[in-house]
C-alpha cells in the first residue's frame, strides 16, 4: 500500500466531515509530512505529531499484535468531527486480521493508534484495499502506550 493513497483517502474523509480550515496542520498533513514509511511490513513505527516525523521503529511482536487484536474487538463509533491533532503520537502496527462487526467486514492490514494527551485513543484501520475506518476504543492500551515511553527521554 502506498502512503499517498492513505493520505488521499484521509483527506477525502476530512473534506467530507468538515470544510473548516485549521490554523494548525490536520491529521492528513501529519501523515503526509514525514509520513510513515513502507520499509517493512513487520515494523511498528512511532510518529511524533508535534515534530512531524517517525521517531522510532521497532520490530513487531506478539504482545503488540495481541493488544491490537483486542483493540479490534473493542471498537466504538468515532463521533468527533475534527481531527485537529497538535501533539501526541501515532503508532502504526502492521496486522493481518479479518474483522467483522456492525461497521466493518474485511481484512485489516494496519492499525494506527492515535494517542493525544487527555483524549480517548483514536484507532485508524486500513483494509487491504486502502480504505480507512476511524474508531475509538476504551480498551486499556497497556503495551501500545508503553511504546511511547521508549521515545520519551
Amino acid at each position: 500500500m502506498k502512503i499517498k493513497t492513505i493520505i488521499i483517502l484521509i483527506v477525502l474523509i476530512s473534506i467530507n466531515l468538515s470544510s473548516q480550515v485549521y490554523a494548525h496542520k490536520s491529521l492528513p498533513e501529519f501523515v503526509h509530512s514525514s509520513a510513515f514509511s513502507n520499509k517493512s511490513n513487520n515494523e511498528i513505527e512511532i510518529f511524533d505529531v508535534k515534530n512531524e516525523k517517525v521517531i522510532k521503529r521497532i520490530p513487531n511482536n506478539k504482545k503488540i499484535i495481541n493488544e491490537a487484536s483486542n483493540v479490534l474487538e473493542n471498537l466504538e463509533f468515532y463521533g468527533r468531527i475534527h481531527l485537529n491533532i497538535k501533539e501526541g503520537y501515532m503508532i502504526k502496527i502492521p496486522i493481518n486480521k479479518i474483522i467483522i462487526n456492525k461497521w466493518v467486514n474485511c481484512k485489516i492490514r494496519e492499525v494506527i493508534v492515535i494517542l493525544e494527551p487527555n483524549q480517548i485513543p483514536i484507532v485508524l484501520l486500513m483494509n487491504q484495499n486502502d480504505k480507512p475506518y476511524l474508531f475509538t476504543t476504551k480498551y486499556h492500551l497497556k503495551y501500545i502506550t508503553e511504546l511511547t515511553k521508549l521515545v520519551k527521554g
